[in-house]
């Protein structure tokens, strides 16, 4: 149980002509649902894990760090705290009295809402964020107040406290994420963009917002850094290269380089010849 250990990661795509493509004909995903779908292994994960024995004594899976020495350093910590509390010579309630208020109070807000009490949680995680309006660490109260203010269908007020919590935190990679999604539900693109970028900041070799901020880029018509995005995903050895170059060649097309344009297509078809998107640009690049 002391062994430290990455996991296989995967990923559903389709073969066509004895190449991965990871988009349907018709430029949909594969997802695992998709006819003649197989799986394919894409590596290991980029962080390690191990197994910690819970108080039944069953082993639970904890992720650890990317390191592999200090991923050792830290399983062996949770192991012999493990057993001191087995045997009954470590306080279980121990870590609980070293954290600080501001996390019990954010706590007690998410098992409010846990429970469905959404008007109880959002009074007392309101509280939480008013005395401590600068944290925004692990168990912060202001993502479990926006999720809080989604079950009351009260978008504005969710998406005000993530421009908060996004504002005053420069790790909110998720807070970005959902601050993104929400902004472009209620149709505000400019900021979108923003929150996109807020989060790419902070994960620059994030593939999977790469893609979604460079499809965003796209439709509006926004060329230029698309092109930067879509460039980004090739240069992250991203999957689905036939899609990614298609749109690459797409956002070069649009702001004018048909040259690029022509070259990126045929490298999309070099790698999914039956391709239905790069062949549609094909016509109109040539």
């Amino acid at each position: 149980m002391s062994r430290v250990f990455r996991i296989r990661r995967f990923a559903w795509c389709l073969l066509q002509e004895g190449e991965r493509t990871y988009r349907t004909p018709d430029g949909r995903r594969v997802t695992k649902n998709t006819p003649g779908v197989v799986r394919v292994a894409l590596g290991p994960s980029e962080h390690y894990y191990g197994k910690v024995p819970r108080s039944d004594g069953k082993p639970r899976r904890v992720r650890l760090c990317t390191d592999k020495t200090a991923s050792k350093q830290m399983l062996a910590k949770l192991l012999t705290d493990a057993r001191l509390r087995a045997v009954g010579l470590a306080d279980p309630f121990e870590a609980s009295h070293k954290r600080p208020l501001r996390e019990h109070v954010a706590d007690y807000g998410r098992h409010l809402l846990a429970k469905g009490d959404t008007d109880k949680a959002i009074e007392i995680l309101n509280q939480s964020v008013q005395m401590y309006p600068e944290y925004t660490d692990e168990h912060n109260a202001y993502e479990p107040l926006a999720e809080a203010y989604l079950k009351k269908g009260d978008k504005k007020a969710a998406i005000e406290t993530l421009k908060k919590y996004t504002g005053y935190s420069d790790t909110a990679f998720k807070g970005n994420i959902k601050l993104a999604g929400l902004l472009l539900e209620a149709g505000d693109t400019a900021e979108a963009r923003r929150a996109f970028e807020g989060a790419l900041y902070i994960r620059p070799m994030d593939m999977e917002e790469h893609q979604k901020y460079g499809e965003l880029l796209l439709s509006q018509k926004q060329y230029a850094p698309a092109v930067r995005e879509f460039e980004a995903l090739i240069a992250l050895d991203t999957p689905d290269k036939a899609g990614t170059y298609t749109k690459l060649a797409e956002s070069d097309f649009g702001r004018g380089d048909r040259q690029s344009a022509k070259a990126n297509v045929m490298k999309a078809l070099e790698i999914a010849p039956s391709y239905e998107p790069a062949l549609e640009l094909l016509l109109k690049v040539r």
